[in-house]
């Protein structure tokens, strides 16, 4: 099992999931494995992404990051809502 889940189960098994408010992760940390295992425990996260990733926009279509955010500026945010997916291009 993964590294980071092991330790969120640890969190889980001491505190419990109620007390995990989000989990914030760099382009490194989520995976399918990962997501899924948060969602599943119902515990929200965000994820830092480079502008290769492509992501489910609002009608379910796969677009590029740099698309989805284009209209952001440095510092600026957008909250996604509903379950997306997210893929890397190499």
């Amino acid at each position: 099992m993964d590294e980071r889940i092991k330790l969120i189960e640890r969190f889980i098994k001491i505190f419990s999931a109620h007390k995990i408010r989000c989990i914030f992760g760099d382009r490194e940390f989520i995976s399918g494995k990962q997501s899924a295992f948060l969602s599943d425990k119902g515990i929200h996260f965000v994820m830092r992404i480079k502008v290769n990733f492509r992501i489910t926009n609002a009608g379910g279509v796969s677009v590029s990051a740099k698309t989805l955010f284009r209209d952001l500026k440095v510092g600026e945010y957008k909250i996604l809502k509903g379950k997306r997916i997210v893929k890397k291009l190499f």
